[in-house]
């Protein structure tokens, strides 16, 4: 049997481990067995020479035992240092984990498939160079699906409600790739404007040129067609996005309030019957006249509130009208009323829901005997309204 020492080396993320090895001959000429002596040698990182010192020990102490060792028991402890090696890719986040807490001021329209507002956040991170394919994992709370809303283009998108009467919801991302310390890093673009995220679905995206990843989340609203409420903001999900087990996360919590819009109110002059001073005097209160004011908003089914204002008073929060320039008579008053109640300036109330046609909205006027001394003559009054839907 003849031996013959020869030289192994391995390349592990950059790091060099070199070892000798005696390999002996037998009699048919074939390799009959490699033993390593004493001496290896690792140089170059503490951490990964800890992990090379523990596989090396691992095969000195097989030999140590006087057991021969095939070259195949030296392969597993090669393959356990390059998986060692590679596990150490990750990725550093730079922005940390992107909150997006909205509350959406949105305007009622009746028509279906409209935006009515939308917000984005992005999520930044440093990666190992090979590291390029991204888990975009969507996990929604308290939404339903509801439909696929069309977004323009041809295009339709999947879209989730918190309730029946709640805007409809759309998740999409976008993503671009930099070098770390550039200023900016340029979006892909992407037909639609985005990806569509699915409830629980996952995304996988090659994100190549940099090892900067920025994952840009977006959410759209887009009016159901019909009513639609407000919602108080609750949280609504997260999206994941990894790249080899690491990375960040997207926290989602929104909500709608809708602004008003106000109704066209038809102008209306009232003219109230004349009073005898003594029966106004012994009644205190006289010539009560109905009248219609026309109220026309642009939906139905909207939350109807109504709001009146003194012309001549604008700090006037009580019942009772100032008089207006004209006026000669004294110790009199103008007062509003609705269903027999006096109306209170500047105090909004409700007034059950829009039609979507010409309202007739009831009132009337009377005359109200003041403390000042009783004169005759006539009296002008003016009040504004103010119909909003929401």
């Amino acid at each position: 049997m003849s031996c013959s020492r020869i030289t192994m080396q391995l390349v592990a993320n950059g790091f060099l481990l070199a070892m000798n090895a005696i390999c002996c001959m037998g009699p048919d000429g074939g390799t009959d067995y490699c033993a390593l002596p004493p001496a290896t040698r690792c140089r170059r990182s503490a951490p990964l020479i800890r992990l090379i010192g523990q596989a090396i020990s691992l095969v000195r102490s097989n030999f140590m035992q006087s057991a021969p060792i095939h070259p195949r028991t030296i392969l597993p402890a090669l393959a356990l240092l390059a998986a060692a090696a590679g596990a150490s890719a990750a990725c550093r986040p730079i922005s940390g984990d992107v909150f997006i807490d909205r509350v959406f001021d949105v305007a009622f329209t009746e028509l279906p498939d409209q935006i009515l507002g939308s917000a984005s956040g992005m999520l930044s991170m440093v990666c190992d160079a090979t590291d390029k394919r991204a888990e975009i994992r969507p996990q929604f709370s308290g939404l339903r699906y509801a439909r696929d809303v069309s977004t323009g283009g041809g295009y339709f998108s999947p879209a989730y409600e918190i309730n029946p009467t709640s805007p409809l919801i759309v998740f999409s991302f976008k993503y671009g790739a930099c070098d770390e310390f550039d200023p900016e890093c340029p979006i892909e673009e992407v037909e639609n404007g985005g990806i569509d995220l699915r409830d629980g679905v996952p995304e996988l995206v090659n994100i190549v040129g940099g090892d900067r990843k920025d994952i840009v989340l977006s959410i759209s609203i887009y009016s159901r067609g019909g009513p639609m409420r407000d919602v108080a903001a609750a949280p609504l999900g997260t999206v994941a996005t990894t790249f080899s087990g690491s990375g960040g996360t997207h926290h989602v919590t929104a909500g709608f309030r809708f602004r008003a819009q106000t109704c066209a109110v038809t102008p209306q002059s009232v003219t109230l019957d004349p009073i005898d001073a003594r029966t106004l005097d012994r009644q205190q209160s006289a010539g009560e006249k109905s009248f219609n004011v026309a109220v026309n908003c642009g939906a139905s089914g909207r939350p109807l509130v109504l709001e009146m204002s003194d012309v001549h008073d604008l700090a006037n929060t009580g019942d009772v009208l100032a008089p207006a320039p004209g006026t000669t008579t004294t110790g009199v008053a103008l007062q509003v009323l609705q269903d027999g109640t006096p109306v209170r300036m500047q105090q909004p109330w409700s007034y059950g829901t829009t039609t979507g046609t010409v309202m007739s909205v009831p009132f009337s006027a009377r005359y109200l005997r003041t403390p000042a001394e009783l004169r005759t003559g006539s009296i002008l009054g003016e009040v504004s309204l103010l119909a909003d839907y929401y």
